[in-house]
């Protein structure tokens, strides 16, 4: 019953890493309102020469994610995302190019308790109002106009977790608090944003370096010190975890787990090399076709970083989807 226990633990484990990215991508497909602009940029805000989305990201926040939305789009599960997507959305979607997410995580495995999302695209602020006004008519639901700073904040009622504003020619949506660091952040001078957002984080910037950004989704976090969940990898030895999705016809992931020593990485990898074993005889019972992509599952290290990296087709997944995992 242990190794059971162990399995759902570390299944648990990778699992919230999956979560967290997809909770991300719907907060932007279908939280309402979350393709809004507001007025133009007013004029006397300090950024005026282009700016990255690292420069706008406050630097207590540990962890940073990607999305290009036209993969997103293009891939297996773009028709579920646009059916989603509600009403006063939809005509921007094509719009959208890229997402930058970031938000803090307290604690290894734990989900977000606040979001922030920079969105860069083309978008058409007078269709964007007008929508804005439809959705509003449409759905008897008020909207909340806020200045801060030259900057207009836009949320609905008792919904200070939606809030969007234009900051710096690009949509900035996520809880109010955070929207408001960001129009903080752009009206610092560039060497000062940069020693407040996570440019000033070299850890977390060695991490994203390390992956490759220009896949459908992209994570990456610097794990709190002291920090612990009940998974047995030993959280506490993780100083960073890195994760990339793609999937164009089949799905290819990667996780990386950063330890603080190569002995460390080693130890790690016996244990998923263990955990590889124990699935792969558990599902061959139930799914044949499906042992056999858990025995394709490839486990390695690199120094002190453990890469856990596979591709299942859509087979594959529709039977995972059906799997239940619990003894």
């Amino acid at each position: 019953m242990k190794c059971y226990s162990q399995k759902r633990s570390f299944t648990n484990f990778l699992q919230k890493y999956i979560l967290v990215i997809f909770s991300a991508l719907f907060l932007v497909s279908c939280g309402r309102g979350c393709l809004q602009e507001n007025a133009p940029t007013p004029k006397k805000e300090t950024v005026q020469e282009k700016v990255s989305d690292f420069e706008l990201i406050p630097k207590d926040l540990n962890v940073v994610a990607g999305m290009n939305m036209s993969k997103v789009l293009s891939s297996p599960i773009g028709s579920k995302i646009q059916d989603k997507i509600p009403i006063i959305a939809k005509p921007f979607i094509n719009e959208l190019d890229e997402v930058s997410f970031a938000w803090k995580a307290k604690e290894l495995g734990r989900g977000p308790e606040k979001i922030l999302g920079i969105l860069s695209g083309k978008f058409d602020l007078q269709k964007v109002e007008e929508r804005l006004n439809e959705y509003s008519k449409k759905n008897q639901e008020k909207y909340q106009i806020e200045d801060y700073k030259n900057h207009k904040l836009y949320y609905f009622q008792e919904k200070p977790a939606e809030t969007l504003s234009i900051v710096a020619q690009k949509v900035v949506i996520g809880h109010k608090d955070l929207v408001m660091q960001v129009v903080d952040l752009s009206q610092q001078e560039a060497e000062q944003r940069k020693a407040n957002s996570i440019l000033s984080q070299k850890d977390l910037l060695k991490q994203i370096k390390s992956i490759d950004t220009k896949k459908m989704l992209w994570f990456a976090a610097i794990v709190p010190e002291g920090k612990n969940t009940d998974d047995p990898t030993n959280s506490s030895s993780i100083q960073a975890v890195d994760l990339t999705m793609d999937f164009p016809d089949e799905l290819h992931f990667e996780l990386g787990l950063t330890t603080h020593s190569e002995s460390e990485a080693k130890e790690m990898e016996s244990q998923a090399l263990s955990y590889q074993i124990l699935f792969g005889k558990r599902l061959a019972q139930q799914d044949p076709a499906f042992a056999k992509a858990i025995e394709g599952i490839k486990i390695m290290t690199d120094s002190n970083r453990l890469i856990i990296s596979f591709t299942l087709n859509q087979e594959q997944i529709k039977s995972l989807e059906k799997m239940k995992l619990e003894p």
